[in-house]
């Protein structure tokens, strides 16, 4: 179901490209974000034993990416974005490593890997310190929510002292995150406070997201070609709207504006695909404590970019689709 359902994903968007009106844009974006089916397709051929340091590469690059941008702030009071567009999408990738590497922190502790676990450890701690450090308010609530979603689904197989050390290094990495940019515009806890104030908060957002509705509405279900929201947008963006134009800051808004109502059920049906896959698997009694766990962590950070996407454009982002192509069909390794 799932192969299934990425497939006809992008057999949707390649037919968008045919009535979009500029054809050319919608075929280089078709293919930008083809990394996706190709990475997942590309490891689900692989034969067993080969790429066996995947996972730790993509750990380690995904840390050069968050030291580069602890850096920024550290030494240039630079909103921290390492090599990414937006402090948003560098917090997104981010978020969509550390629940998994907090679930192998957990295996490591209960294999008593010492120099494992004390890598893996230091490893949460730069990836929750950066995460805080871009004061991303969409980051910081998906990556609570990833976590809690480990401890729920992982409470009754594995010790509380384990998730208890895991959120005393979250707890140490937000207290340094808000020392750091105490007096700097990205302090994470001056940014949550303005959760409270609604106005403030939808006021960017919300006037963008309701010029894209007035698209939406034109082509509900087949929408005006994939990658083409830039041109049209620009025909009902409102003056009070200071965003750059180019994303909607909303995926799934945006989805159903350049692929339409069907190609946003395709997308959610990759989704359902994934959870029933995982669900399933967690329900497996004679699932090992070691699967168990990984399916948890990638699971965990799969979501916590599809919640946090609601307020930005991760979906386009290629190293993000990657990455998320690889632990798609990991959880389909496992179930096989």
């Amino acid at each position: 179901l799932l192969s299934l359902a990425i497939c006809l994903f992008y057999l949707w968007m390649a037919l968008s490209i045919t009535w979009s009106p500029a054809p050319s844009i919608s075929l280089h974006m078709f293919v930008w974000l083809s990394i996706f089916p190709i990475c997942y397709f590309i490891y689900s051929l692989r034969r067993p034993g080969e790429w066996q340091y995947l996972p730790i590469g993509i750990l380690v690059v995904t840390l050069i990416f968050a030291l580069i941008g602890i850096g920024q702030s550290l030494f240039s009071d630079e909103v921290p974005s390492s090599l990414f567009l937006t402090r948003n999408t560098h917090a997104a990738m981010l978020n969509l490593i550390a629940p998994p590497t907090t679930t192998w922190f957990i295996i490591s502790m209960k294999k008593r890997r010492k120099t494992l676990s004390i890598f893996l450890g230091l490893a949460l701690f730069v990836l929750f310190f950066a995460v805080f450090q871009t004061a991303s308010r969409g980051a910081a609530i998906s990556l609570m929510s990833g976590l809690f979603f480990i401890s729920l689904i992982s409470l009754k197989h594995i010790e509380k002292s384990l998730l208890l050390r895991v959120f005393v290094i979250l707890i140490i990495a937000f207290l340094f995150a808000d020392f750091e940019t105490a007096n700097k515009p990205h302090n994470v806890t001056y940014r949550l406070e303005q959760l409270q104030n609604k106005d403030l908060l939808f006021t960017v957002r919300g006037v963008m997201w309701e010029s894209a509705w007035q698209i939406i509405k034109t082509s509900p279900m087949i929408g005006t070609g994939i990658g083409t929201f830039f041109i049209v947008f620009r025909a009902v963006r409102q003056p009070q709207d200071n965003s750059s134009g180019n994303y909607l800051h909303n995926d799934y808004l945006q989805f159903w504006l350049e692929t339409g109502f069907i190609g946003l059920s395709l997308l959610v049906l990759i989704m359902v695909a994934v959870s029933m896959l995982s669900i399933r698997l967690l329900r497996n009694k004679s699932l090992q404590r070691i699967d168990r766990l990984e399916i948890t962590g990638l699971l965990a950070g799969l979501a916590a970019v599809a919640l946090h996407t609601f307020v930005d454009f991760n979906f386009y982002i290629v190293a993000i689709l990657m990455v998320m192509g690889f632990m798609c069909a990991r959880i389909q390794e496992i179930s096989g």
